[in-house]
């Protein structure tokens, strides 16, 4: 009888399933028991990177930081000024003020010093908030005819001495003088005025275009039915003018000779002013001299006015008595040229000068020439090439 055959590992019992049961072929590597993984390590922080590492990263070409945004202009137009009283500022070189004006588009337009008012004192530039007197009696009449035919007074003044000290003494003194003239008036005015060099200042237009966009109440002004009127002594009132195709006049042609500064209104060319001098007898020859740089001032002889001055001031603290013997010593002192000597000799023989009862050397009273077209320079450019 033959042996019974064992049974082949295939033909025995099913084992119980297991994790590997469904696979036919088993990787050595995964019979090996599995170790633990290891606990990951916390990564160190980085250092800091130093402003130098910052720079190289920059030049290798990484991306630069943003800058903080720059901010935003304030927008344009009228900024409430450092005074009250009524008077405003825009940026660092324009104060103006409006003096209860109605809008118009006819702009009767006036420069100040020189045109409306001159300098009491009789020196170059006025001594403070009350040293100035109107150009003649014929000024306040003449503004108020205007202001009774529809126009709107403007003045449009250069005022470089306060520069971008809008709130300092030089300042307050203009705006005073500003105040005192058109109390004086008595009729509505504004005042636009420049303080530095710059696009505001005569012969450029840049008050007019600061008027005409902030301060003339929605009405645009009216070129063709306009006018200015100032002094000229360096041509900046008539270039001024002439840019912007405006009609100009002189302040002669406008009011006539101004009033003589060298006395009190109604008062004799001779009347004299407040002087000082070291010694009394000299005191006579000092006043002339204040008289006659007064009269040359208010016609814009500002060279001749200011010769006079110095050499009235160096007399003036002379230690020594002005005889017809110490001419020669006189000649030689600082600021007493040939033309103050002469002066000095004739008021020592006669007791005064011609000088004084001379016609005043102002300008010419030349017709006012018909405004040129709107936007021709050829005049303006010609005035700043002779400043």
């Amino acid at each position: 009888m033959a042996p019974k055959k064992r049974k082949d590992d295939s033909e025995s019992e099913e084992l119980p399933a297991s994790e590997d049961s469904d696979s036919d072929f088993i990787d050595s590597e995964d019979e090996k028991p599995k170790k633990k993984a290891a606990p990951k390590k916390k990564a160190a922080a980085a250092p800091k990177k130093s402003p130098a590492a910052k720079k190289v990263k920059t030049e290798e070409g990484e991306a630069k930081p943003k800058a903080a945004a720059k901010p935003k202009p304030k927008p344009a137009g009228p900024t409430t000024g450092p005074t009250d009283n009524g008077w405003n500022f825009s940026g660092d070189s324009v104060i103006y003020k409006d003096y209860g004006c109605k809008p118009s588009a006819k702009i009767a337009g006036f420069d100040f010093d020189g045109t409306l008012c001159v300098v009491k004192s009789g020196a170059q530039f006025a001594l403070g908030p009350n040293d100035w007197r109107l150009y003649n009696g014929k000024v306040a009449a003449k503004l108020k005819q205007y202001v009774d035919d529809g126009y709107r007074i403007v003045i449009f003044s250069n005022q470089n001495s306060i520069k971008s000290k809008l709130d300092g003494k030089a300042a307050e003194n203009v705006r005073g003088r500003f105040d005192g003239v058109v109390g004086a008036l008595g009729v509505p005015v504004t005042v636009v005025a420049a303080t530095q060099k710059d696009k505001y200042r005569k012969p450029d237009t840049g008050m007019w275009a600061f008027f005409s966009e902030q301060l003339a109440g929605g009405v645009a002004p009216d070129v063709s039915s306009s006018f200015f009127v100032g002094d000229s002594i360096d041509g900046g009132d008539e270039g001024f003018a002439q840019a912007l195709g405006l009609a100009y006049r002189t302040e002669r042609q406008e009011f006539g000779p101004p009033d003589d500064l060298g006395a009190a209104p109604g008062a004799g060319a001779e009347a004299k002013v407040t002087v000082s001098a070291a010694v009394p007898d000299n005191a006579k020859i000092v006043g002339i001299f204040a008289q006659l740089a007064a009269r040359l001032q208010g016609v814009g002889k500002g060279f001749e006015s200011r010769a006079f001055k110095k050499a009235g001031d160096v007399l003036g603290s002379y230690d020594k008595p002005i005889t017809l013997a110490s001419l020669k010593a006189v000649g030689a002192l600082p600021g007493v040229g040939k033309g103050s000597l002469a002066v000095i000799k004739e008021v020592l023989e006669t007791g005064t000068t011609a000088k004084l009862t001379d016609p005043l050397p102002g300008k010419e009273d030349k017709p006012a020439a018909a405004p040129p077209a709107p936007g021709t320079n050829k005049a303006r450019d010609e005035a700043l090439a002779f400043m």
